[in-house]
């Protein structure tokens, strides 16, 4: 490769292995993850079996965060920012059926 495009070709090469990072680490996560489950069982039945994170609605009340770390124990990892957020918002509480104030990414510690 001759000198002067060097610098160049190395910048679209590193470009190119950075967003191929990304897109692995993406579906990944994606395949790691649960959004949207459909019930309070589907909720609890994915933390025992497969593990991952669980996107789900919360109504924010700090003593229901506290019965699912008692039954699940699972807790909230973040609550993600817009750009990371599910499609479609949650509109009820995965727990209480209550409407949702927010969503939560939940987890178990291993």
């Amino acid at each position: 490769m001759p000198i002067g495009g060097l610098a160049e070709r190395v910048k679209q090469e590193l470009d190119a292995i950075q967003a191929g990072l990304l897109k692995a680490a993406l579906e990944r996560r994606e395949a790691n993850s649960l959004r949207g489950p459909s019930s309070k069982q589907e909720f609890i039945d994915f933390l025992e079996n497969d593990g991952g994170f669980v996107y789900a609605g919360f109504c924010g009340d700090p003593v229901v965060e506290q019965e699912i770390k008692e039954a699940t124990k699972a807790t909230i990892r973040c609550i993600p920012n817009p750009e990371f957020r599910s499609p479609t918002a949650p509109t009820t509480c995965i727990w209480t059926g209550r409407p949702a104030t927010l969503e939560a990414i939940w987890a178990r510690a291993y």
